[in-house]
């Protein structure tokens, strides 16, 4: 197999000699080419093709943005980069949607090197082209319709509840990745990540989530658009489920510390089948049983999901959590991963009253006898809440009980 192939992009001569030095360590695995310019990268990218861009972001003429827009529409495989020191939240405006990552100058050496590796890991575990494509391309997730029609009546009412909101992301996976995506951008990668969703979106505001929604979701959508995103509502729905029983098992086990990061990490896992469902996968959808559990899930969906997150720069304890496919899962576990673990095996055993059998008694780490069935009761309950959604007081809209398609 060939080396991954990297290009570095910036009008600097002494920047480009620093990443040079720095990355000499990394020959024998890594290929790098440098260019001065948009016209130089675009140049070298037409007669050989890297697997990594990592660009300035202002430089005369063709800019870091325009640039990585560029090679996202000619090579829609290359993972984009910018390291910059402009932290402008203009500047990361810009370049959001068209670069998977921004990290700030100056960057450690081993941070941005983790980025690096993290992110090339997770891509060797995606074989199909096709996959790697739609996941590096500008296309975006698809959405669920009516939890983007409530955010969008949510935002036109003025509100700046950030706990409204965070409601709304929280049922609609590509929202929520791409929130943490642009909660963890301008950061080093030494930096604390953020792991929360409603942290994220305290952090983003109102105007950055209707921005968002602006960019994603057009209002002259095709056929075709809102085709491929009707097809994803189950998905979002069923992640929100499991997800909402991850947090439900963290608390009751007492890891409230980790209750909002387990409900991130199971409710991205979903993105890989959103990925495939939104390429006409039907079977990612038909899997699909108590709270999104999919009794044969696949490693090609987690693989999908998982370099997604990595390539976003989500925290690397949610991609490993969100990536864990463990053949035995520890019930009771009470780390990230099993956490995550023991609401699947929950959501797969139908509550009844025979009480906790099967799987659910094994393992080495106690919990209450009455807790597995409870828990089984609550997967049952939030796949069925999870097709209807009551709009709160918070949200305005009085408390009637709206039916997701």
């Amino acid at each position: 197999m060939s080396r991954p192939r990297i290009l570095l992009v910036d009008d600097e001569p002494s920047i480009l000699d620093g990443l040079r030095r720095q990355f000499r360590v990394d020959r024998a695995r890594w290929d790098f080419d440098a260019a001065s310019s948009g016209a130089e990268a675009l140049a070298k990218l037409r007669d050989q093709p890297c697997d990594v861009v990592i660009s300035d972001m202002r430089m005369p003429g063709m800019d870091g943005a325009e640039l990585l827009r560029t090679v996202a529409e000619r090579h829609p495989g290359t993972i984009r980069f910018v390291l910059s020191g402009d932290a402008e939240p203009a500047a990361i405006q810009r370049v959001r949607f068209v670069a998977h990552q921004y990290l700030m100058k100056p960057c450690t050496a081993d941070g941005l090197r983790r980025a690096l590796e993290r992110t090339l890991t997770h891509r060797s575990g995606v074989s199909s082209p096709d996959v790697l494509a739609a996941v590096t391309g500008l296309e975006p997730l698809p959405h669920h319709p009516r939890v983007v029609e409530a955010l969008r009546r949510l935002l036109a009412a003025g509100t700046t509840d950030a706990a409204g909101i965070a409601d709304l992301v929280e049922r609609d996976i590509a929202l929520a990745a791409k929130l943490m995506q642009l909660a963890n951008s301008g950061r080093d990668p030494e930096d604390a990540p953020v792991t929360g969703i409603g942290d994220a979106v305290r952090q983003a505001g109102p105007t950055a989530v209707r921005t968002l929604l602006d960019r994603e979701l057009s209002a002259d959508r095709s056929d075709a658009e809102l085709q491929r995103t009707e097809r994803g509502s189950p998905i979002h729905e069923a992640a929100w489920a499991g997800a909402s029983l991850v947090r439900q098992i963290a608390l009751d086990l007492d890891r409230a510390e980790l209750a909002e990061a387990a409900f991130a990490a199971r409710l991205l896992r979903d993105a890989g089948r959103l990925i495939l469902a939104a390429r006409g996968d039907a079977a990612t959808i038909d899997r699909s049983t108590a709270c999104g559990v999919a009794d044969d899930d696949r490693t090609d969906v987690r693989a999908a999901g998982a370099f997604l997150l990595a390539l976003w720069g989500v925290p690397q304890e949610l991609v490993d959590a969100a990536a864990d496919c463990s053949e035995n899962p520890t019930f009771g576990d009470r780390t990230l991963a099993g956490l995550i673990h023991t609401a699947d095996l929950c959501s797969r055993q139908p509550a009844g009253p025979s009480g906790p059998n099967g799987p659910l008694q094994g393992g080495p780490h106690a919990v209450e006898p009455a807790s597995p069935d409870r828990w089984r009761q609550a997967a049952a309950r939030l796949s069925a809440e999870a097709r209807f959604r009551t709009i709160g007081p918070t949200a305005g809209f009085g408390a009637e009980c709206e039916r997701f398609p």
